[in-house]
């Protein structure tokens, strides 16, 4: 005996449901899109208005972030820093070694200090003295 062909047609409830359900999925998706980049904005809106030099600097120690107190500080721009520098980039042969302690003991125990002294290099390899913070922002590894 023959099916036929119709009983081999799939249930176009169950498709329907299933069709509902991706839309939601993706609605939901497009939401948690939207309000991550919305986080991201107000993360970046905040570090450059703190009106201090700032960078925020990735678990591998690469620069991710920079303000434009930075770039007045250094003359450094954000394109030639951001994803092309490490933190020991930015300071004298001299200082990594301390730095590399300092980055260390801090990322081990948010008890140590959290300032150091510290001498830069700015882009034209003048150096300053500045008082670096460091500090690991919650659950990012930055």
């Amino acid at each position: 005996m023959e099916k036929d062909p119709i009983d081999e047609r799939p249930d176009i409830e169950a498709l329907e449901s299933r069709i509902k359900a991706y839309e939601k999925r993706l609605l939901g998706q497009e939401g948690m899109q939207r309000s991550l980049q919305q986080s991201q904005d107000r993360y970046r809106t905040v570090v450059e208005h703190t009106g201090t030099a700032t960078l925020v600097i990735s678990e591998t120690q690469t620069v991710t972030m920079v303000n434009s107190s930075f770039e007045r500080l250094t003359g450094l721009s954000k394109s030639a820093v951001e994803h092309r520098y490490k933190l020991m980039d930015i300071v004298p042969a001299s200082e990594r070694e301390n730095l590399m302690r300092y980055y260390t003991d801090r990322r081990r125990s948010r008890n140590d200090p959290e300032d150091l002294a510290l001498t830069i290099l700015d882009s034209r390899g003048v150096l300053k003295e500045v008082l670096l913070k460091l500090d690991l922002v919650a659950s990012t590894g930055e």
